[in-house]
């Protein structure tokens, strides 16, 4: 199987365990860095280093489980 090069936005968020609407605001309130690429349609496009960022970030901002 190829290894994917760039991810979509929706793709990306999926990827993190997250949704693309909370992609989408992170990237607006400046968390995550807008996508350097994008595709002939315009969508963003990320890379893997980015997909691996938007991952840390959903992971230190995910809720503790198990914590009340």
């Amino acid at each position: 199987m190829a290894q994917r090069d760039h991810w979509h936005a929706a793709d990306a968020a999926a990827e993190a365990g997250i949704s693309k609407p909370t992609l989408l605001r992170w990237i607006k309130q400046g968390k995550v860095a807008e996508a350097a690429k994008r595709d002939r349609n315009g969508w963003r496009l990320f890379d893997r280093g980015e997909v691996d960022q938007i991952k840390a970030l959903a992971s230190a901002t995910a809720p503790s489980k198990g914590r009340k």
